[in-house]
């Protein structure tokens, strides 16, 4: 009785490393994507700039363009 009470608390001793193995690797997965999420929030700012300034220059040159043939 006491060598299967000793397996068993072993056993649930393994299970609950396992455990926190697994809730570690879940807090870095997000604290990963929570870095992807603003990364990519950044990016999309930075492309929304770019094109702002694209409209712009297309304006600019419309304007400055002689359609006069």
């Amino acid at each position: 009785m006491m060598k299967e009470k000793n397996l068993f608390v072993e056993e649930l001793k393994q299970a609950l490393d396992e455990l926190d193995k697994l809730q570690q690797k879940e807090e870095k997965s997000e604290k990963l994507v929570k870095q992807l999420e603003e990364e990519t929030k950044a990016r999309a700012e930075e492309l929304k700039l770019l094109e702002e300034k694209l409209k712009g220059f297309v304006l600019i040159g419309l304007y400055t363009y002689d359609f006069r043939f």
